[in-house]
């Protein structure tokens, strides 16, 4: 998770637009679910991450985060 942020910071950075900034949230792995799941609104990082980058990319993303466990097996 440290390298996911640290390359997310990078990007932003590198964007250099302010309106754009990696904010930090506790996500919980939830073994039953086979993902990142943020407490308060149950949303995925998966969901949070493509939605948000899609938006400030201007072009759907996707990075196939939830389900990534049952994926490799």
């Amino acid at each position: 998770m440290e390298a996911l942020l640290d390359s997310l910071e990078n990007i932003v950075d590198e964007i250099g637009d302010p309106d754009h900034e990696v904010e930090y949230s506790r996500y919980d792995y939830m073994t039953n679910e086979d993902r990142w799941v943020y407490g308060r609104d149950q949303r995925s990082l998966g969901e949070l991450l493509n939605s948000e980058l899609s938006k400030a990319l201007s072009r759907e993303v996707d990075f196939g985060l939830d389900k990534v466990i049952k994926r490799q097996t």
